[in-house]
């Protein structure tokens, strides 16, 4: 056999390690695609919340807001409507009011 006869193929050390290099490169993605989506997470729960007390807040401004005129010259009188969005047309005498 010559020794200049010429090899096709791959030696097992250079399999091993192009085996390496790609079991690396894929745990490198997979890791990136699990913090990416725990973050999505994070952030989508923190902007629920947000929201959520973002109109807690605009509630009590509503209901602030809609019975102002009802207990202005009662400092003891009306606190709250029942329904504040709607206007029952009551006599104004605070009857129909939650006390708090």
């Amino acid at each position: 056999m010559p020794r200049n006869q010429k090899k096709y193929g791959f030696t097992i050390l250079e399999v091993l390690l192009m085996v390496i290099v790609i079991g690396v490169s894929l745990s490198a993605i997979i890791v990136s695609l699990n913090n990416g989506m725990s973050f999505m997470q994070k952030t989508r729960e923190k902007t629920i919340a947000i929201n959520l007390a973002r109109e807690g807040i605009e509630a009590m401004y509503q209901i602030r807001d809609t019975n102002r005129y009802r207990r202005a010259g009662k400092k003891e009188g009306c606190r709250l409507k029942k329904n504040p969005l709607v206007d029952e047309g009551g006599n104004g005498d605070c009857s129909d009011d939650i006390r708090i």
